[in-house]
């Protein structure tokens, strides 16, 4: 089963690059600050387009409120959306899940939006508790794992750079979820490098990946192999990067070998 893969854009380049993803993935205040980022998306979901509502927080450093989440929600209609959350922190996190689901609730804009649940910990023990609960909490119908994952799991990581250890524990959390939760559906939010998706395509659980790295990877002329996606680095997406046809054309290579990956 093929993984869904949502692509991040600069804004000018949107309209030729996020189509060649299978989903679309929105940030809520994009979607409210920018007119041509906001129309795409709205004439994505009049397409009938699979889109995500992101609370820009990889992006931000901090969560929309529910109040944008919810107004932004009840315009676009995507869905799923993401509740406001705080990075490797799964009490904090489950207590806006749980306080965005009371306020999701009266909005009723279920069942055609579902909640996107976000799993967070400082540990293994922590990080599965939240997991845990947030698939008892009503409106959710598929848990985000982020690619930002600050313990070990199975594996010792001393001996790797940052991103190289991001790729390992995310694996294992995979492999923990594919053992113990085989049945439940997963978003993985971001990609640490893109050789991760190597590891994670025999899953039938992960559903959908997010990522801008083969558009990062064409802005430094980097094409992409099946057997070799480049060094392990990692940069902010440029939004307002200028239109480039040049880089289109690196970025559609590098997408179609991603996509290739995860068929």
């Amino acid at each position: 089963m093929t993984i869904e893969l949502a692509l991040e854009s600069p804004i000018s380049m949107m309209n030729e690059l996020c189509p060649l993803g299978d989903i679309e993935l929105c940030f809520v205040h994009l979607f409210k600050e920018n007119s041509v980022y906001r129309d795409y998306y709205l004439d994505a979901k009049k397409k009938g387009r699979f889109l995500i509502l992101d609370n820009g927080i990889m992006e931000l450093g901090y969560s929309m409120s529910s109040d944008d989440l919810i107004t932004s929600t009840s315009e676009l209609q995507p869905d799923l959306v993401t509740p406001p959350e705080i990075l490797g922190d799964g009490d904090s996190t489950l207590k806006l899940t749980y306080a965005f689901a009371e306020a999701f609730e009266r909005s009723k804009l279920y069942p055609s939006t579902k909640i996107l649940g976000v799993a967070h910990g400082s540990s293994l023990q922590s990080w599965c508790k939240t997991f845990q609960e947030l698939l008892q909490i009503p409106y959710i119908s598929r848990i985000a794992v982020p690619y930002r994952i600050p313990f070990d799991v199975t594996q010792s990581t001393r001996n790797c750079s940052e991103l190289e250890a991001f790729v390992v524990r995310r694996v294992d959390i995979c492999n923990w979820i594919d053992e113990k939760y085989p049945n439940t559906e997963i978003h993985l939010f971001g990609l640490a490098h893109p050789s991760e998706v190597n590891y994670q395509a025999k899953h039938n659980f992960i559903k959908s990946i997010d990522t801008s790295l083969p558009i990062m990877a064409a802005t430094r002329n980097i094409r992409y192999d099946v057997l070799d996606f480049g060094l392990y680095e990692k940069d902010r997406l440029n939004i307002q990067l200028p239109y480039s046809k040049k880089l289109i054309d690196c970025a559609e290579r590098n997408i179609t070998v991603l996509k290739q990956v995860l068929k």
